[in-house]
């Protein structure tokens, strides 16, 4: 069971589809473009088409594991990604979910939101010197 404070209607436009993959990106008015993948348990995905009014139930929750980096820490997140994740609490869900991971540095923690700021190891800082070579 999931518990109603994780879970959120909405309704926007549908402005993209990618079949292969069950991908969705719908404009809400307040929330800009969302990109979303449907479960398995939506039946009528095929029926969708770029431009429809769609009503979507969607439900946040994330695991996110923060650990210094090592190679410890490496081979524990290649095997939570080679596993992947299931919908729990959701009878009849099937769908994998793919997980991703990102390396980066810590530069604040706001624990009473649970809010953290993460420079990405992927961001390149470039210095260009004034006047000259």
């Amino acid at each position: 069971m999931v518990t109603n404070n994780y879970q959120n209607f909405k309704g926007g436009k549908i402005d993209w589809l990618h079949p292969d993959r069950r991908i969705l990106n719908i404009t809400w008015e307040d929330m800009g473009r969302i990109k979303m993948r449907a479960a398995d348990l939506v039946t009528n995905y095929p029926s969708l088409r770029e431009g429809m009014i769609v009503d979507c139930k969607y439900f946040d929750h994330i695991d996110v594991l923060i650990a210094r980096k090592s190679p410890q820490t490496d081979a524990q997140t290649k095997a939570l990604i080679d596993k992947g994740a299931q919908l729990t609490g959701i009878p009849g869900a099937r769908e994998p979910i793919r997980m991703w991971s990102m390396s980066g540095m810590v530069t604040k923690v706001n624990p009473e939101n649970g809010g953290l700021w993460l420079v990405p190891v992927s961001l390149e800082f470039r210095t260009s010197r004034v006047g000259g070579s």
